[in-house]
């Protein structure tokens, strides 16, 4: 199956929280949100991550929703000495004010600490959820740019077949176009009919697109292949691509018709479409 690289994926169990966002990136990054106490579990988060994905931009953020993981220490030898030391300057220097609770409590981060108990064995199955519904989702993104990818790919289709039909009739009538031509030029005079068949062919041949379009039908049934077969298929969506614009692009080069250079501008606005869709595949 294919993924998209845009997902998002919740889990709360008993007060623990995990939530898991990914956005299309080139390679696989991994960024972590929430208390240092965290941080320890880490490596396990970044190593079930490149698991079961292989790019974008993943941002984890782990929370406890209630207080029941803290246990709260209060050191109060220090919350005297604070207070002592407070009353010295007060007294030392004649300041106003009354040394109260608030006071005291803008020192909390030397006078209390936590003991943040964690079950990690619940820890570990929240998180699992949480990146399986961001699977999922991801999962049902993919499915969504498949079937927009292959709509665009029939309008190429469609493109190139008229692109080949019009080009034909261009081939056809370019030795009639070119006797013409010569005659508003020279008047009566005969023209040597083997001669004119050589010019006609020469152009012919600088003009000619049949490979470049025989190629972008190639590139066209390969990126739909690449679709069905699924899997991490982004970076090889993307060379596709490249090749289909480069052939559009010496298709409009080649030809001095209207039309073709309109249809060629019409099928590398759909490539820019693919290309556009193409980039938040994984």
């Amino acid at each position: 199956m294919i993924q998209s690289m845009t997902g998002y994926g919740s889990h709360e169990d008993q007060g623990l929280k995990v939530e898991i966002r990914s956005v299309n990136n080139k390679f696989l990054e991994i960024n972590m949100r929430g208390a240092k106490f965290f941080l320890k579990y880490e490596p396990f988060f970044r190593n079930k991550i490149k698991e079961k994905f292989s790019r974008g931009f993943f941002e984890i953020t782990l929370n406890l929703i209630s207080g029941q993981f803290n246990e709260l220490h209060i050191d109060n030898n220090s919350v005297a000495n604070i207070v002592a030391t407070l009353k010295q300057i007060k007294n030392d220097h004649n300041l106003s004010g009354d040394i109260d609770i608030n006071t005291v409590l803008s020192f909390k981060d030397a006078l209390m600490t936590q003991d943040i108990k964690i079950d990690e064995s619940l820890l570990m199955e929240v998180f699992h959820h949480a990146m399986n519904d961001l699977l999922s989702m991801r999962l049902k993104e993919g499915q969504h740019l498949k079937e927009e990818m292959l709509k665009y790919i029939e309008i190429c289709r469609k493109i190139v077949k008229d692109i080949i039909a019009t080009n034909q009739g261009i081939s056809n009538g370019l030795k009639d176009k070119i006797s013409l031509r010569m005659k508003e030029l020279i008047g009566d005079i005969n023209i040597d009919q083997t001669r004119l068949l050589q010019e006609a062919a020469l152009l012919s041949d600088k003009a000619d697109i049949s490979e470049e379009l025989t190629r972008t039908n190639s590139h066209l049934e390969q990126f739909t292949l690449t679709l069905q077969n699924g899997g991490k298929i982004g970076r090889k969506l993307d060379f596709i691509l490249q090749e289909l614009n480069r052939e559009a692009n010496t298709i409009t080069s080649k030809t001095c018709e209207y039309k073709i250079s309109a249809l060629a501008v019409e099928l590398k606005n759909e490539i820019e479409k693919l290309r556009e869709q193409s980039q938040n595949i994984q």
